[in-house]
């Protein structure tokens, strides 16, 4: 009964990992966002505002999980890019682009205000590197993504 109550409690723990960095990317960026939407940028500003607020709001490098560590959050041309390292001990046969992505999508394109920065032709981009390895990952949502 014990063991089962574990394998509960662990499986519970491993969602709500796979679920913090999502949250905090959403709430940092509806934040900023709230903070601008009050007055006309361009894509540029709103990218550039949107990282400053973010950077203010979370202290990088930040843990998300024992395995997940969020070590930057970047302003490129059209796009806001989070950086994350993934800890050598993790499982990581079972990545892929396409599994990060397909984890990540749902939350993303629920959030009217990630929405709203992807219709302006903002992409979210996601970069993981596994620590202590050449092994990297990278996903990009569009708007079309949430259509």
């Amino acid at each position: 009964m014990e063991e089962e109550d574990t394998q509960t409690t662990k499986k519970v723990e491993k969602k709500k990992t796979l679920l913090l960095p999502i949250i905090i990317c959403i709430i940092a960026i509806a934040v900023a966002i709230f903070v601008v939407s009050s007055t006309s940028k361009t894509n540029e500003e709103l990218i550039q505002q949107t990282v400053k607020e973010f950077k203010e709001e979370v202290e990088l490098p930040s843990q998300i999980d024992e395995l997940t560590i969020l070590t930057d959050i970047i302003a490129q041309e059209n796009a806001i890019r989070y950086q994350y390292t993934i800890s050598s001990q993790a499982d990581t046969s079972v990545l892929s682009n396409d599994v990060i992505k397909d984890s990540l999508v749902e939350n993303i394109c629920k959030n009217n205000d990630l929405v709203n920065l992807l219709r302006k032709g903002i992409d979210l981009e996601y970069s993981y590197k596994v620590e202590d390895s050449e092994q990297t990952y990278f996903v990009t949502f569009k708007y079309a993504d949430c259509l």
